[in-house]
Order: C-alpha cells, then sequence, then structure tokens
C-alpha cells in the first residue's frame, strides 16, 4: 500500500518526516493545510498509536502521520525513521494524530477539548 502523504510517494513509509520552525505560529504557518476545517473544537486524548482502520478498509495499517507536520505514527519505531512516534494526541476515532510539538503549537488556535490525563514532559 502506498503512503497517501503527497510527498512521500513511497510504500511502507520510508519517508523522512518534514522539518520547520516550531513554536511561532503565524497565518501562514507552512503546517496549516485547512485543517480548521475539521479540527477545530475536537475532543483529543494522549494515546498510544493503534491502527484505526480495520484490515478490510483498506488492509493492514500500520502507521499514520501527524496531520500538521506529517511525523509518523506507529506501534514500533520504524528502522529508516528514528524519530517515530509511538504515542500522541488522537481524535476520538482515532482518524486524525497530532504530534506532541504541534499539539502544544496550536492548542489555543484549535480550541482542543482534551479528554483525560497529558502526558508528563
Amino acid at each position: 500500500m502506498s503512503c497517501p502523504i503527497a510527498a512521500c510517494g513511497r510504500k511502507r513509509h520510508l519517508c523522512a518526516p518534514r522539518r520547520g520552525t516550531l513554536g511561532c505560529v503565524t497565518d501562514g504557518d507552512w503546517r496549516l493545510t485547512g485543517q480548521a476545517k475539521y479540527l477545530t473544537g475536537v475532543t483529543v486524548q494522549w494515546r498510544k498509536w493503534w491502527s484505526s482502520r480495520p484490515p478490510d478498509e483498506g488492509g493492514d495499517w500500520d502507521h499514520d502521520h501527524c496531520d500538521f507536520c506529517s511525523k509518523h505514527f506507529g506501534d514500533h519505531v520504524f528502522e529508516d525513521d528514528p524519530d517515530t512516534q509511538l504515542e500522541g494526541w488522537a481524535t476520538e476515532d482515532g482518524s486524525h494524530w497530532i504530534c506532541r510539538d504541534c499539539f502544544e503549537d496550536f492548542k489555543e488556535r484549535f480550541r482542543w477539548v482534551v479528554e483525560g490525563e497529558s502526558p508528563a514532559r
């Protein structure tokens, strides 16, 4: 299965995450690509990554990306990506994942409702 991230184009997530300057968020931030349409005001929880896609809906799904910076999420650290995230902020259904850095940068802008405990830094 090919990665759905257009910049990736490779199978099983061999792409490197894009890098940017975290902490200084403006309307022109490279990570803002229309997420306000579906992530404003949603409830998020800190969770261990799991595949939210059943096998009958696209096969074995071994990863996700941060909806903002495209960091990988998986159930193990990928050999080709030592920065793979094993936990992160997720919507209730697990269809959207947000890494720790992007959560901190965008939590006020998107007014997320945090359910449960926040992770220790």
